[in-house]
């Protein structure tokens, strides 16, 4: 058997197999459930290859403030984005914003932005 110089086998996943699954916009736990492999061993043969992911789509600050003013809901923005609510509620709690199932929660102490309110 040849091996890579890491002294690990050969990908088992042939290139043109994994770059029609990145064209058709798989993830990379779709491909190993596609494939019959683990995700990281998918991950692994990616890497080998020389293959990348595309970037996912990133939940922006003005998105978030679009949720605080309810122009928007949490669902709007994901489907919009095409990302999770974990996405969205992750990038708020980077940015000290809470979303519940009622609307924006602010921490105590936290400036508000009335003005946000008066536009929507």
């Amino acid at each position: 058997m040849i091996r890579d110089p890491g002294g690990r086998p050969p990908c088992r996943i042939p290139r043109a197999r994994c770059e029609r699954h990145i064209a058709e916009g798989l993830t990379v736990a779709q491909i190993a459930q596609r494939e019959g492999w683990s995700v990281s061993t998918v991950q692994r043969h990616l890497l080998a290859l020389g293959l990348r992911m595309p970037s996912r789509a990133v939940v922006r600050i003005e998105d978030l403030l679009s949720i605080a003013a309810g122009r928007e809901t949490v669902r709007d923005v994901c489907e919009r984005l095409g990302v999770t609510r974990a996405a969205v509620h992750q990038r708020a709690h980077r940015h000290g914003m809470t979303f519940s199932g009622r609307g924006p929660r602010r921490p105590a102490g936290q400036l508000s932005f009335p003005f946000l309110r008066e536009a929507a």
